[in-house]
């Protein structure tokens, strides 16, 4: 069974995936892995010891990003996650383990040096972000101290380059960049805090007492998920209880819903309401959706508009909510809260029109599940 579904995934031919199941004694995300990494890796590298040019050296250094993501990889891990998740969860990698196998040399670290320091910045953007994926036991004095720099001053998004890398290697980053997550703890810092409890987040770091105080202080801001963050890290380091915790993001969350709705209801007319359903940002709040839905103005295009948007074909194979994995829970409920209000007639025809199967030259009726799998067709009055 894992030898098909490394073929699938992998594309690559049963007698390729049959060595490096060999290899890898028989796991199937280490053979995943090697089947999918790049494998110029060394090419690139000497390549960023004589390039010179900044547009060579971007397209060089994205390259490289790639390879330290292990990008490809990670598509085909979203595939499965998607698709054969027992496969994912009985094969899942973590610590040690996960971590990429790219390890720079010596002189490829000095490159990256200098070019954090180039003039040009989506140069020195690139170079940090690999920078971000490689290990702290791998960085140079003046590596540190041009990081240690450049948290503490306006670069917002620094914080989460340097720790974007596998949890495994989160208290080295966190024991070497300790004061400048403190600085970024501050009062005066709030548009860094997400980024810095980013950081103490990792399911294996260590608690730091130290910064209690100031969690406690975080924890009572408006910024829902900073404060949940703040909570969690309290609970952690037992300066908080789990009661509490649950009490105070139970309190955020209300504060936040209601806010959403008061913003979606100061909407007048049911052309705003359809135009800020049609520009919505699927990755923000969904809990936007839910107010447009209940909004007095909305007429029955709107709903449809935000029932397709949704994705109700992926759906199909769920018969209730409680089957849904909890990240699209909530996208279940609101699907299932417009098909009940469709079906007891509450949006009115009104002057809008939506059609499905031409939504931004693209239908969205269209389903690859095979009949047989459908646990719960789509109503024909969503159509």
């Amino acid at each position: 069974m894992i030898l098909e579904k490394l073929q699938k995934y992998s594309g690559r031919d049963r007698e390729t995936c049959e060595t490096q199941l060999a290899k890898r004694d028989g796991k199937f995300w280490f053979a995943l892995h090697d089947l999918l990494k790049p494998t110029d890796k060394e090419e690139l590298v000497a390549q960023l010891y004589i390039t010179t040019q900044a547009e060579e050296l971007y397209d060089l250094l994205s390259k490289l990003e790639r390879v330290y993501k292990c990008s490809d990889f990670n598509d085909v891990f979203m595939k499965i996650f998607s698709k054969d998740r027992e496969i994912l969860e009985s094969h899942k990698l973590n610590g040690v383990d996960a971590l990429n196998d790219f390890e720079p040399t010596p002189q490829e670290i000095t490159r990256y040096s200098e070019l954090l320091r180039s003039f040009v910045p989506k140069v020195a953007d690139k170079a940090r972000k690999i920078v971000g994926k490689i290990r702290a036991v791998h960085f140079t004095p003046e590596i540190t101290a041009l990081f240690k720099k450049s948290m503490t001053g306006t670069n917002e998004y620094l914080i989460k380059e340097v720790f974007d890398t596998n949890v495994h290697d989160q208290p080295d980053k966190i024991d070497l960049f300790i004061d400048e997550i403190a600085f970024n703890l501050e009062p005066d810092r709030d548009a860094y805090h997400f980024t810095a409890l980013k950081a103490l987040t990792s399911s294996n770091a260590p608690a730091y007492p130290q910064f209690a105080k100031r969690l406690k202080e975080i924890a009572k801001l408006r910024d829902m998920t900073v404060g949940i963050m703040a909570n969690d890290l309290l609970v952690k380091y037992g300066a908080n209880s789990e009661e509490n915790r649950e009490t105070n993001d139970k309190k955020f969350r209300e504060m936040q819903v209601t806010a959403i709705h008061k913003r979606v209801n100061k909407l007048k007319t049911s052309k705003g309401l359809h135009n800020f359903a049609n520009t919505f940002d699927w990755d923000e709040d969904l809990e936007f959706m839910f107010a447009v839905i209940r909004h007095e103005k909305c007429e029955s295009a709107t709903a449809k508009l935000v029932y397709w948007r949704i994705g109700p074909t992926y759906f199909q194979t769920y018969a209730s909510a409680e089957e849904v994995e909890d990240i699209n829970r909530d996208a279940f409920r609101l699907m299932e809260e417009i098909e009940q209000n469709m079906a007891g007639k509450k949006y009115p025809e009104g002057k809008l029109a939506y059609d499905p199967k031409d939504d931004i030259f693209k239908d969205r009726t269209k389903s690859e599940i095979p009949e047989n799998e459908i646990k719960r067709p789509i109503p024909v009055f969503m159509y």
